[in-house]
């Protein structure tokens, strides 16, 4: 089956290669070429249905998109940061209008530059906002690499055949991957001899959720689903146990990569040519992940450059004032990255009253950078950041507090291992970086105040 697969690839390319051909020199008919392309599309539709598994967000996604009855005036483009966070429905009622989330996982900017252009060939838009998330633009592969061409399969698999796509497919990769982008059963070559595995996807399409366009999980844990709009509802709220992550990356002047950039601009310019409002925002993450960043202001002042050199403007919800926006806490996120239910009923209402405010008005809710925005708000102990680099070998790793403040804050650390009594690692000090055993089980109960301050604040670790 293996075989096949790959003969069918390479049959069908050349089958329509041969019929052009064939049709110039008057050697077959339209109507035969039309039959040759029908044959080609039901063994594809054949295959897709035994093979392909389908990227189940995006598809019920490109449904109620194509499906939705009113024109769409709002649209919101971005990646997972966008359907998590905003709820279309909210923005309804509160602005009037037709709102809708086309985010997909991991969007990239060429893929959002295509999604765009797609709403605004089937609907009349008035108004775009694209979310920047700094993953997706910076220190990434190319785009046209296999891991990123994921994320673009996720919406060319479902959206319908138009000059649009065919752009869209012709530059997401290098043409060796064309037959996959077309032909989407290719990518699962692997299961060709897998019974079980197709077995378990025409189940699977034959499933009342499935027929229906509906998607929902439910676990001890969370309870996730699609929404009406594009919008993703989560319960799940970060655990105490859980605020840790790994240091990410450390940014330079200029961050986002020349291809990022490069589409950037082709959005911004798109809009401007066809008479449509853009704004550019940033939800809101978790302080612990941008802590893991080193420089995060580098990337703020590189969108704001660009968003400037075009009279538009640039939020970065990261940046506004608590007293505002007071959403930092474990239980409105479900993630270091994701804001659940609670947190987006506190965002979305917010992101609206802001985008209602004059625009000279809007500098009250914002600080100047992050920078700015650590050194004046309230201490706050966040979490732990495993580091990349260390010297211990495989017998411990390093990692580092993770405070708003940079300086001014000592540290307590303790250790209680599983079955032991608690042993002191560090006396308060202004110390932030220590090593975790990987052979001893337990808990680290770490402590900061401020120099000369009573006032402490406590978390613990279970490692």
């Amino acid at each position: 089956m293996y075989m096949v697969n790959s003969l069918v690839s390479v049959v069908c390319v050349f089958v329509c290669i041969r019929v052009i051909i064939m049709i110039k020199k008057h050697l077959v008919t339209v109507a035969e070429m039309l039959i040759i392309f029908a044959l080609i599309l039901i063994v594809s539709c054949i295959l897709n249905h035994m093979y392909f598994k389908p990227d189940e967000w995006s598809r019920i996604l490109w449904h109620n998109f194509y499906n939705e009855k009113k024109n769409i005036d709002n649209l919101y483009l971005g990646s997972s940061h966008v359907f998590c966070d905003i709820d279309p429905t909210i923005l309804d009622k509160l602005n009037g209008n037709n709102n809708f989330n086309l985010a997909t996982s991991s969007q990239l900017l060429n893929g959002t530059f295509y999604l765009l252009k797609e709403a605004n060939r089937t609907n009349n838009l008035k108004y775009v906002y694209v979310e920047l998330n700094y993953d997706v633009s910076t220190g990434r592969e190319g785009f046209k690499s296999s891991s990123n061409l994921i994320s673009n399969w996720r919406n060319t698999d479902y959206m319908k055949l138009s000059l649009n796509w065919i752009e869209y497919a012709m530059e997401m990769s290098d043409m060796a991957r064309y037959p996959e982008t077309i032909f989407p059963f290719l990518r699962f070559k692997g299961k060709a001899l897998d019974v079980g595995y197709i077995r378990g996807q025409m189940i699977k399409k034959k499933n009342k959720m499935y027929k229906n366009y509906e998607f929902k999980m439910e676990d001890d844990s969370e309870t996730k689903e699609y929404r009406a709009k594009g919008y993703c509802y989560s319960d799940k709220e970060i655990a105490a146990s859980d605020l840790f992550c790994n240091q990410a990356k450390i940014f330079e002047n200029e961050p986002m990569t020349n291809e990022a950039e490069g589409y950037l601009r082709r959005i911004i310019e798109y809009c401007i040519s066809n008479d449509l409002d853009i704004t550019l925002f940033s939800s809101p993450i978790y302080d612990l992940q941008l802590l893991s960043l080193e420089n995060y202001d580098a990337y703020i002042n590189q969108i704001n450059a660009i968003a400037e050199e075009y009279g538009i403007e640039y939020l970065d919800f990261n940046l506004c004032k608590e007293e505002f926006l007071p959403i930092q806490e474990r239980q409105y996120f479900t993630d270091m990255q994701h804001l659940n239910g609670k947190g987006a009923e506190i965002f979305t209402p917010f992101f609206h009253k802001v985008m209602c405010a004059p625009r000279e008005m809007r500098e009250k809710y914002f600080y100047s950078s992050y920078k700015e925005k650590n050194q004046k708000s309230k201490t706050r102990l966040i979490g732990i950041i495993y580091l990349y680099m260390s010297d211990k070998g495989s017998e411990s790793r390093d990692v580092r507090i993770a405070s708003n403040k940079e300086k001014g804050i000592e540290y307590q650390i303790l250790f209680t291992p599983e079955s032991g009594e608690t042993s002191m690692v560090q006396e308060f000090s202004d110390n932030r970086d220590f090593s975790i055993l990987l052979n001893q089980k337990g808990t680290y109960t770490i402590s900061a105040k401020e120099k000369d301050s009573q006032v402490i604040q406590s978390l613990e670790y279970v490692y």
